[in-house]
């Protein structure tokens, strides 16, 4: 049986909020060992920026190379590697976009493909990669959201040190890794970020180039 509302949040009791108090000083002091946002990402190249108005999902396409950005005015195509639009359209009727399959019709160069897509519908990208990184978000001073990198399978609870604030903003609206695992992007309303790892082909695995 779930407990009342009333009880489940019911003022804390004088040990209760004691604990409640030292539990917040140690999220506090893991977070602060974080490497802060701007520190380069071991392996990856410094993020591409791409200026997007009303963003809402982002998927990737199958081969890992462009990516798929839906906003409130439309659909926009990207090449990974550089960031570069190659394909737009302003068709606003959402008739090319399935919220219960999460999936959106392509353009341009993803013009024959149903990308899957993650983002304000539901669904979400890759959040580990075959090279034992991870991404999590997480909001220990929310509204502002964080996106932490790790690597060598180190979780940030438990190896805060080893771990790089690879974005940090309110509202992220999608995260995580290419299907190939050498492409990283983080997505709000406005604006996208894309890690490329360096010296590796989008399309290729994280030990293959």
């Amino acid at each position: 049986m779930f407990a009342k509302t009333s009880e489940r949040f019911r003022p804390m009791n004088g040990s209760s909020e004691i604990i409640e108090l030292e539990n917040r000083a140690r999220l506090v002091k893991l977070v602060e060992e974080f490497k802060p946002v701007g520190t380069p990402l071991p392996g990856w190249d410094p993020p591409l920026e791409i200026g997007i108005g009303g963003l809402q999902s982002i998927g990737f396409s199958e081969d890992s190379t462009h990516l798929l950005a839906v906003s409130a005015s439309g659909r926009g195509a990207f090449e990974v590697a550089t960031g570069q639009r190659v394909g737009r359209d302003y068709d606003s009727s959402y008739k090319w976009l399935d919220t219960g399959r999460l999936t959106c019709e392509g353009i341009g160069s993803l013009e024959q493909q149903r990308v899957p897509i993650a983002g304000l519908f539901g669904g979400g990208l890759a959040l580990t990669t075959d090279a034992g990184e991870s991404v999590e978000k997480i909001s220990p001073f929310w509204p502002v959201e964080m996106v932490v990198y790790s690597s060598g399978h180190d979780r940030w609870y438990s190896h805060p040190e080893r771990c790089i604030v690879a974005y940090q903003e309110h509202a992220i609206v999608a995260h995580g890794f290419s299907p190939s695992g050498n492409c990283l992007v983080v997505a709000i309303s406005s604006e996208i970020w894309i890690y490329n790892r360096s010296g590796k082909s989008p399309l290729g695995s994280a030990y293959r180039g």
